[in-house]
């Protein structure tokens, strides 16, 4: 098997026997760096010739067996509607598939359990099928979620690494691709989203299964308009709204070329936030500087995660933190029980 990523593991890998992958990167599911996303069943196996790629997100689910020479591209560059189906850049194999060799997985892809594919010609048909992901038994998980809502651009990625230093605790940043689509579709094509509601409930099921019994902290900016639904799936679950001031996102979005480009075809472009056809800053949203756009994307985001947290969740299970208060540390570690530290990241 080779991972592009380092020659140190890539020539350990040549010499290594075919085995289980668990066996050599370890039984974890979601690690480190680009291999956060990644859900290895234990008794899963992958043949040493194996091409896998390993900056999108993936499941290889019980029993399953890949041959050598299996290429499985999972990085997700890019979504498309295509035929009324919406495409996800996640490769789902299901339990007990058998995969040949020389077969190549895309991006999208969901295999059903009990799946035999022993070459290319027969894969068509489980791309861009989202009812695929109802065809996988997905065991329900024991896991309590923290779930981390912000604007973006404000600590998101140094949250998710703090909790990592927990034990128990799986801390991710970003890790359900999926969600850049389906939070957009639920703001702006809610139809759409009822379609594919079954789907956003099936993925975080599947995130919070690849956890096991730790809890499973969430980092991600795409949350913000989608605590219903994850209150309906984790009635249990924690939120902590990451605030930071407003001068201080503008400039880091500004830094990072958020509302900039008009290039539909980038994933966080397209499906950033903006006002609704029906809201009165839709008609001049063009005539908007960047800084004007980001300031109305911070209002908005703010003010739906107050709103929602406020009628939906109990208050003993939510917090608001300013990242430039001093005491923000001690006001987490109050509310999770665990000695908190903020790393600095980016």
């Amino acid at each position: 098997m080779a991972i592009r990523t380092s020659p140190l593991l890539r020539e350990a890998m040549r010499l290594l026997p075919e085995k289980p992958l668990y066996s050599v990167l370890g039984k974890s599911g979601y690690q480190r760096g680009w291999q956060k996303a990644w859900s290895i069943h234990p008794s899963a196996y992958v043949g040493r010739l194996s091409k896998i790629d390993p900056t999108g997100s993936f499941m290889i689910g019980q029993n399953s067996y890949l041959d050598s020479s299996t290429q499985l591209i999972s990085s997700d560059s890019s979504f498309s509607f295509v035929q009324d189906k919406c495409t996800f850049g996640d490769v789902i194999i299901g339990n007990n598939v058998k995969i040949s060799k020389v077969v190549s997985l895309l991006p999208g892809m969901i295999i059903p359990d009990n799946t035999t594919i022993s070459s290319n010609s027969e894969l068509h048909q489980f791309l861009n099928s989202e009812k695929l992901f109802n065809s996988i038994t997905i065991a329900e998980s024991r896991a309590t979620p923290i779930f981390i809502l912000s604007t973006g651009r404000a600590g998101s990625t140094s949250f998710a690494h703090a909790f990592n230093n927990f034990t128990g605790y799986q801390g991710k940043h970003e890790s359900i691709k999926a969600l850049t689509m389906l939070g957009y579709l639920k703001e702006h094509h809610l139809a759409l989203f009822s379609k594919y509601k079954s789907s956003l409930e099936n993925r975080l099921k599947y995130a919070a299964h690849c956890v096991g019994q730790d809890i499973w902290v969430e980092s991600d900016q795409r949350l913000y308009n989608l605590i219903p639904e994850l209150h309906e799936l984790f009635p249990q679950a924690q939120f902590i709204h990451c605030v930071r001031k407003e001068a201080s996102f503008i400039g880091s979005a500004v830094k990072r070329g958020w509302y900039e480009s008009n290039d539909i075809h980038h994933i966080w472009e397209r499906f950033r936030p903006h006002p609704k056809v029906d809201e009165k800053d839709f008609s001049r949203w063009e005539e908007y500087t960047q800084e004007e756009k980001l300031s109305w994307y911070y209002h908005h985001n703010n003010n739906e995660i107050r709103a929602k947290l406020s009628r939906l969740i109990d208050s003993k299970n939510w917090i608001e933190v300013n990242l430039e208060n001093p005491k923000k540390e001690k006001i987490i570690s109050e509310f999770v029980n665990q000695q908190f530290r903020l790393p600095k990241m980016n």
